[in-house]
């Protein structure tokens, strides 16, 4: 029989007291009971650590720390941790009973060091926007220079030898992309399997920090991002060659919520300079939908 795997699951939060009990009463819920859940607050100012101490369980580790960001607190909590595979939740999301079960039964068959399993994603009320499917996921390295950011942070599961030698870059100025950032740096140096079976839920709400309203944090943290991308250590011919789509993607990415913040002007300045970038973004769906908010 085989050794149980121990995952170490490392949630960073920030101020989530209304959301934060969901995500860990759905770790404590696995079918799979061999991990430990880490939890890093990153300089909370309201009720968080009281109801995280509330649950009152041995599986359960929590530190504080200032506000250094999320990329800072997820390598922090790696410190800390102990499982031979990292798995990362992010505290306004939660884990369907099978998330585990089903990442140690797929490791132990695929002998995988790093593999993704799949997610839907749902509004704040519970209602369906998206279910992923393993077609998703043929080419993935081709479709992160494509289309962007292919994985939700609970999808991955990372052995703790590659975490070791690829963790997250730690500017806190890169507040939205810092995970794009570290599976572009991952990709190419592991193969990544899919798992093709639905473990998670994602919520897109209004406190969401890509929806947090601040246009100038989002300008800079793209601009952090695509210098990262291009002079940093991502030194793959295919990131090279195709550095204008990323560069296209990332400014459709700030259009998109400029126009959904009603900023119609400087949206349709980034938009403009999308499609400078790369004219393949007339054929993308973000293209469209930021049409449709300019209009509205």
């Amino acid at each position: 029989m085989d050794e149980a795997i121990l995952f170490s699951i490392i949630i960073p939060t920030y101020n989530r007291e209304a959301l934060i009990s969901r995500a860990i009463t759905s770790v404590l819920a696995q079918t799979y009971k061999n991990f430990e859940c880490i939890v890093v607050d990153d300089g909370s100012s309201d009720n968080t650590e009281a109801l995280v101490s509330a649950f009152n369980d041995k599986k359960i580790k929590y530190f504080k720390n200032k506000n250094y960001g999320r990329s800072y607190a997820r390598n922090f909590g790696f410190s800390k941790s102990n499982g031979t595979y990292i798995n990362f939740l992010d505290s306004d999301d939660e884990l369907l009973p099978n998330h585990f079960e089903e990442a140690s039964q797929y490791i132990v068959k695929n002998k995988t060091q790093v593999h993704y399993q799949l997610g839907k994603v749902l509004k704040s009320n519970g209602d369906l926007i998206l279910t992923e499917q393993l077609v998703d996921f043929q080419n993935i390295q081709k479709d992160f220079i494509n289309v962007g950011n292919l994985f939700m942070m609970c999808g991955v599961f990372i052995n703790r030898s590659v975490f070791e030698q690829v963790q997250f870059y730690s500017d806190r100025r890169l507040t939205i992309g810092e995970d794009y950032e570290y599976w572009l740096r991952l990709i190419y140096k592991y193969e990544i399997k899919v798992n093709p079976v639905l473990t998670y839920n994602v919520y897109d709400h209004t406190g969401r920090s890509v929806r947090d309203g601040d246009i100038d944090k989002l300008i800079l943290s793209s601009r952090i991002l695509l210098n990262r991308i291009q002079y940093g250590n991502i030194h793959t011919e295919i990131v090279k060659a195709n550095f204008r789509k990323i560069q296209s993607n990332s400014f459709s990415y700030i259009a998109l919520h400029l126009a959904l913040a009603k900023h119609k002007l400087p949206s349709i300045k980034y938009l403009l300079k999308a499609i400078f970038a790369s004219p393949y973004l007339l054929f993308r769906r973000r293209f469209y939908s930021t049409l449709k908010h300019l209009i509205a």
